[in-house]
């Protein structure tokens, strides 16, 4: 089922020059850096096995913690990722893999030494 939000080429572009725009501004930049900041919270709480009180974390506590990581990951990627997946072909789907496969690996390595 399509998104009634992006069905027609106009209501893309707009979406893909809104989203442009919003990362361009102040207030989205202010709040990158808060994502940041509570992302490196997040993620010394997790490491130290530690709980938002200061005290050991239960396994219940830590996967929580998790779970907020990855909101704030997934919140901080939504402008750059929905204007990918607006950009591509129709029915071209993006890897969400960020890492390479071997066969991409070579192809690279092969752009870059010549």
């Amino acid at each position: 089922m399509k998104d009634p939000r992006f069905d027609t080429e106009k209501k893309i572009k707009a979406a893909i020059s809104n989203y442009t725009n919003l990362v361009a501004q102040p207030g989205w930049k202010l709040l990158e850096e808060v994502i940041e900041a509570n992302i490196e919270a997040l993620t010394h709480l997790i490491v130290r096995g530690i709980n938002l009180r200061g005290e050991t974390a239960t396994e219940k506590e830590t996967n929580r913690l998790r779970d907020k990581l990855e909101a704030y990951k997934e919140i901080i990627k939504t402008p750059d990722n929905t204007i990918k997946r607006l950009s591509s072909p129709e029915g071209e789907e993006i890897d969400p893999d960020p890492y390479y496969t071997v066969e991409q690996l070579k192809e690279e390595r092969k752009k870059v030494s010549g």
